[in-house]
């Protein structure tokens, strides 16, 4: 079902996908986890949609042919 993807562009993707999960994670989770008081509409909008996308690189690190479009 997948073409052959060379071993250097799986590692690759890899990297990429743990570098937005850790970069973006590092910065956005800890304001989810622990914010003092409620936030406006789209600043939660924003936190949620980040928090999301950096969840979703972590599964990227594991299964990266399934993740890329």
């Amino acid at each position: 079902m997948h073409e052959e993807v060379s071993t250097v562009r799986l590692y690759m993707m890899r990297g990429l996908y743990l570098l937005i999960a850790v970069g973006l994670g590092s910065m956005i989770w800890p304001g989810i986890i622990h914010h003092a008081r409620p936030w406006g509409h789209m600043h939660g909008v924003a936190n949620a949609l980040f928090g999301a996308l950096s969840a979703l690189a972590l599964v990227g690190v594991r299964y990266p042919l399934q993740m890329r479009s």
